[in-house]
């Protein structure tokens, strides 16, 4: 048992959640967690250094994730603050770092970065700067204006190099998982919770109750929920058995739709 009176227990977060503070406070507590990363975090960049010349090498693609994968083994500086104490305790701590490479994911960083960018050109260009745009401006555009010929707008060439090393790039790091493929398995099987919720809200219509009594709303509820276990028992069976790369979820259940059972 750990300070919080908690048996160990594994989270998966996004990486929206990923903070040094955080990830501290799970080494703390003996939590085992795998967490969402940025490509542009400096632990991830000192390690994907020794490997982006090596993942898309045939014998690290995997076919059914359809991804290039490799996991690496590294230290974590846990930090802990005593602030009666004032001083900080540092030590290594054992860490699992898995990268991955999607040639689809490449293209598509591609696309959104040069669509943002010909957005922010024109801003310049028009005058109608957007504030929050400011940081995008000077880090990817080199910007003269005089009063004959204007604003001109160039390109950063090595700003935009350095992003094109980072495209189609997924990282996830954990203190448990070793394997990269069981690690990408579980990160993506968090999204069943909030797809659950997606379906219970939108495709099961939970958005408005529309009952006019507690014993109507018992039973709308009970219902509800009884279709979402199907709906999660049929997306689960999907996944399992690669259905997902012939048909959609609505496809499907277009198909159970026409089943019929007559009872004489």
């Amino acid at each position: 048992m750990n300070e919080l009176g908690y048996k160990k227990i594994k989270v998966v977060l996004d990486r929206g959640f990923y903070s040094a503070e955080n990830i501290n406070d799970m080494y703390r507590y003996h939590i085992k967690f795998l967490i969402g990363g940025k490509v542009s975090l400096k632990l991830v960049k000192t390690h994907l250094g020794t490997v982006r010349e090596s993942i898309r090498d045939w014998e690290y693609y995997n076919a059914d994730a359809q991804l290039y994968m490799r996991s690496l083994p590294i230290s974590w500086t846990y930090e802990q603050n005593h602030p009666y104490k004032k001083d900080v305790t540092k030590a290594d701590r054992r860490m699992y770092l898995h990268i991955y490479f999607s040639p689809k994911k490449a293209i598509e960083d591609e696309k959104i970065l040069h669509d943002r960018l010909t957005q922010w050109q024109n801003e310049l260009i028009s005058g109608q700067r957007n504030p929050e745009n400011e940081k995008y401006y000077k880090t990817y555009f080199d910007i003269k204006t005089t009063p004959v010929r204007g604003t001109k707008v160039s390109a950063k060439e090595k700003v935009l190099e350095a992003a094109k090393r980072d495209y189609g790039y997924i990282v996830l790091l954990s203190n448990d998982i070793k394997e990269s493929l069981t690690a990408l398995t579980v990160y993506r099987n968090k999204d069943c919770v909030e797809k659950a919720f997606e379906n219970i809200k939108d495709r099961l219509n939970l958005r408005r109750l529309a009952v006019s009594s507690e014993r109507s709303l018992d039973g709308k509820l009970f219902v509800q929920f009884l279709a979402l276990i199907f709906l999660s028992f049929i997306t689960k069976k999907m996944q399992d058995t690669n259905l997902f790369k012939a048909y959609t979820l609505q496809q499907v259940l277009d198909e159970l739709d026409l089943i019929e059972r007559f009872i004489a």
